[in-house]
């Protein structure tokens, strides 16, 4: 699937459901990436010479060293919008502009996270969003970003082929943040004419927060915070994470581990289109939910690994996506495995919760492993404010997912579940011989 890393796909709905992300081969080289089209946004920095270069270099030849593109957090102790604006690159610069007025809204502290990226690379032809260490840089679809139909109009219609995967399966998981009235938090990122053809910056957010704070998960895990004052300015991102010590992932996979075969197999076939079994041809949504619900995870997604095995680096995105989440938006999610229709559709009444659990992050085998990735990610933070707010997990009511559980004023009869068939989740790229 790609030339020069490892996909571990990650980030927000399902497989087939609609997340973080954009498009292309899944290489997070660069390659589906038309290169023409992308231009640094402040065209006056130190570092904008070379930071179209190094943003979109596609291999290892072409990657740039720390010394050529550092990470943010070893240019400034302390970051502000501005200084973030330093490092985007966009293929449109209603992108650029979208996106820096969103992050304006950001708690100044939460600016940290951006420390270890090197590079913001925002665009029409990106699918799905990803984070590779081969450049240090996080890469988003500017699907997350349009206000209009005329920006709408930019992007391209390309869909995630992931899209197909799993279909064998008698069941889908899907999730969704709701606000504190228990409405519906995000605006879908599809354009639509008559129903969705116009957002603000603010209705936007949503989506574009749980998405950045996925990706800026992998940034930190892989480019820890408390070695960025150790970087060897002579060797390139990847070649520096192979020196760190044990990363945040790694921490939580060796003291936390998730041990349920059953989950594992299950996220092969949704994220990396491995043919599912008999044996898993006969599971339902429920029995797939109670599995989930014995371990530590708050996704399926968490359990995604392209090579099999090892380091779940989706785990610790997903985790840290939830909890940021609440801190930004004091958001619920719900997460829930739903009976596949017997008739193939994209509507959400058509799907009838066979499991489903609201704010499982208040279940303390998910806290404590939540608490250890915030630790890591975002030292000197109190996120404990955030964490106390959980009382306890709650069942989903057995109804179909478009309009139960929620209040009334947040359903949308026949919602479409899959976001028009674009999306699915978000990546990280790890090349064959890093993390």
């Amino acid at each position: 699937m790609m030339s020069t890393g490892k996909v571990l796909t990650g980030a927000l709905v399902v497989a087939m459901l609609q997340g973080c992300g954009g498009g292309g081969d899944g290489d997070g080289s660069g390659s589906s990436i038309q290169q023409l089209s992308y231009k640094a946004w402040n065209q006056t920095t130190g570092y904008a010479s070379a930071l179209k270069q190094c943003a979109l270099a596609k291999t290892t030849a072409d990657a740039c060293t720390v010394g050529q593109l550092a990470p943010l957090g070893t240019t400034y102790t302390f970051l502000t919008v501005d200084r973030i604006a330093e490092r985007v690159v966009s293929s449109h610069s209603w992108m650029a502009r979208n996106f820096l007025e969103a992050l304006r809204s950001m708690p100044m502290s939460d600016l940290a996270l951006f420390k270890s990226v090197t590079a913001i690379v925002i665009g029409h032809d990106i699918r799905p969003s990803y984070y590779t260490e081969l450049t240090g840089a996080i890469y988003l679809d500017g699907t997350y970003l349009w206000t209009s139909a005329e920006e709408a109009a930019d992007l391209s219609s390309n869909t995630d082929a992931r899209l197909a995967y799993g279909k064998d399966l008698k069941f889908v998981e899907t999730s969704r943040y709701l606000d504190s009235s228990y409405r519906r938090l995000t605006v879908s990122n599809s354009y639509n004419a008559e129903r969705n053809s116009s957002r603000t910056i603010s209705e936007l957010k949503p989506n574009l927060f749980s998405l950045l704070a996925h990706e800026l998960a992998h940034a930190a895990d892989l480019v820890p915070p408390e070695e960025l004052g150790r970087l060897d300015s002579n060797l390139k991102i990847y070649e520096n994470v192979s020196r760190f010590p044990t990363l945040a992932s790694e921490q939580l996979h060796q003291t936390y581990p998730l041990n349920s075969a059953m989950m594992h197999g299950l996220a092969g076939v949704f994220f990396q289109g491995k043919t599912a079994t008999s044996q898993q041809k006969m599971l339902t949504a429920a029995q797939a939910g109670t599995e989930l619900e014995t371990e530590g995870s708050n996704d399926l997604y968490a359990y995604s690994s392209a090579s099999g095995g090892g380091v779940l680096y989706e785990d610790t995105a997903m985790l840290f996506e939830e909890i940021m989440m609440r801190r930004w938006f004091d958001a619920h999610r719900d997460l829930a495995f739903l009976e596949r229709p017997a008739t193939e559709s994209i509507y959400c009444n058509d799907y009838m919760i066979g499991w489903g659990q609201r704010n499982r992050m208040a279940d303390p085998s998910v806290q404590v492993r939540a608490k250890l990735i915030s630790d890591r990610l975002l030292p000197g933070v109190d996120l404990s404010d955030d964490y106390a707010s959980y009382s306890t997990p709650t069942a989903l009511s057995r109804t179909d997912w478009c309009d139960s559980n929620i209040s009334s004023t947040g359903a949308a009869p026949a919602l479409q579940l899959f976001n028009y068939g674009q999306q699915v989740r978000e990546e990280v790229i790890i090349p064959e011989f890093g993390h």
